[in-house]
């Protein structure tokens, strides 16, 4: 996985998020999977204490995710309209948001990051608890 640096007759060269360069025979590829091509999607399931009031849960997740889609800074990362999906999971100590933003090439991981960021001020400020 990482960045496609060079891509030839015999092989491909990719550079990793630790910056290693590898470099792979073509004929060894199996299959090939894409994950900036025109558009991202970050993914984000983060976990939270049961003991919350789903209802008030969702509300933050909800205001945090419309303050960063309305931020200037990252407005134009950002396609279409991003969306809290609700409850991925239920466990005895936690319940599982999950949240989807389409987003611009590669820019998947800074909205992750930044969204998490978001939620951990906010826990914080509103004393709320991770899981």
């Amino acid at each position: 996985e990482g960045k496609v640096e060079k891509v030839g007759i015999r092989s491909i060269t990719l550079r990793d998020m630790e910056g290693v360069v590898h470099t792979i025979p073509n004929g060894t590829i199996g299959a090939v999977a894409n994950l900036t091509r025109e558009w991202s999607r970050a993914n984000i399931s983060i976990g939270v204490s049961t003991e919350h009031d789903i209802d008030y849960i969702l509300k933050v997740f909800n205001e945090e995710l419309e303050a960063l889609k309305n931020d200037t800074l990252y407005s134009g990362w950002i396609i279409g309209t991003p969306k809290v999906e609700g409850i991925e999971s239920i466990e005895a100590s936690k319940i599982v948001i999950k949240t989807l933003l389409k987003t611009n090439q590669a820019k998947k991981w800074d909205m992750e990051r930044e969204f998490k960021y978001r939620i951990k001020k906010r826990f914080e400020k509103d004393n709320l608890k991770f899981a």
